[in-house]
């Protein structure tokens, strides 16, 4: 029940407050004394409609309200401003950005709809409308209306469904005419199967691939490190080979210093050789001047003499023999011990 209500700045009402009283309360007054006026700004209050605010606003004001006091002590206030448009549940609750709606707290508080408004030109309530027309009005007075729209709902529900259903029927049936030409599916699990050992065969197969792989790599590796272990024995081989021959150089420069004296022992054998050749023929001449000595027993002296000096000679000519032969068979030696580069060598030549 409405206790009381408010208006601030509705067309021409700057201010004004009506009390209501239990019952029917009438609203009396000369023609264009502001009647309207208050069913607007009620009406705009309870239905969030309104002419538009130009219209409902007084003309020199800025801002314009409409208020109401139930008998529940709920007062619900519109406001509407150039920059704002509220609705206040005992200044408590603001609520804005609603659109055309009446906010669902305002509408619990007021209880009150379009129906519960007739304006002076409209016809008669109920009377001038039919069964359908009446029938609409009460079912909403008695909230029937949610009953006829859930069932309206349910009943385009269940045309959806139905359809939905049909359609799907119609894609089983579709799907089973399609599902004939992949019976062959069922003959080719046992295929399948044998496909999967297979494949986990070939997983195996390649996983040993991978560790022989990594095998491979590993002997490569190992392989690299032989060959570069079997530079180092070449080497070494050579090494040794060149300390041997080194050992060879050693012992044939004492062959060639043991030669170098024997070659120097030959060329003075030779020179004394020389020597005893020019005494020999000095020996012949003498031989001669001996003829025509007058001591016979000096000639044979020197003749003595003489043939002491060819038994020397003779010596000398048997060491030469032996020298030289040592010298060959040295020689010979020394060409097994050195190098083949070195067989040319001056020291080998023979004399």
């Amino acid at each position: 029940m409405i206790l009381s209500a408010r208006l601030i700045n509705i067309q021409r009402w700057k201010d004004i407050t009506l009390n209501f009283h239990p019952g029917i309360n009438l609203i009396i007054g000369d023609t264009d004394s502001g009647k309207s006026a208050i069913y607007r700004g009620l009406f705009w209050l309870m239905t969030n409609k309104s002419p538009g605010i130009e219209t409902l606003m007084n003309w020199d004001a800025d801002e314009m309200s409409s208020s109401i006091t139930t008998s529940d002590n709920d007062v619900i206030t519109r406001l509407r401003t150039k920059s704002k448009n509220e609705y206040h549940l005992n200044d408590e609750e603001i609520f804005a950005g609603f659109g055309v709606k009446v906010p669902e707290p305002i509408q619990h508080a007021l209880n009150v709809t379009d129906i519960c408004f007739q304006e002076q030109k409209d016809q008669f309530y109920l009377l001038n409308s039919n069964a359908s027309e009446v029938a609409k009005i009460l079912n909403k007075a008695a909230d029937l209306q949610v009953i006829d729209t859930a069932l309206s709902n349910s009943e385009k529900e269940n045309r959806r469904v139905a359809a939905q259903l049909k359609a799907i029927g119609i894609e089983v049936e579709e799907l089973e005419d399609e599902l004939k030409a992949y019976t062959y599916l069922e003959e080719m699990e046992g295929d399948l199967e044998d496909l999967e050992g297979w494949e986990k065969q070939l997983n195996n197969i390649n996983r040993n691939i991978s560790k022989l792989n990594k095998l491979k790599d590993s002997h490569a590796e190992l392989e690299k490190e032989r060959e570069s272990l079997e530079i180092f024995r070449d080497a070494e081989e050579d090494i040794t080979s060149l300390l041997e021959d080194s050992q060879k150089l050693t012992d044939t420069k004492s062959i060639i210093l043991q030669i170098t004296n024997l070659r120097n022992h030959y060329q003075s054998l030779i020179k004394e050789q020389e020597g005893l050749v020019v005494f020999i023929n000095a020996g012949k001449e003498l031989d001669k001047l001996l003829k025509f000595s007058e001591s016979l027993e000096s000639i044979r002296k020197d003749y003595r003499n003489l043939n002491s000096l060819k038994e020397n000679f003779l010596k000398l000519k048997e060491e030469k023999e032996e020298v030289e032969k040592e010298l060959s068979e040295s020689l010979k030696k020394l060409k097994t011990k050195l190098p083949k580069k070195c067989e040319n060598c001056w020291v080998l030549e023979e004399e």
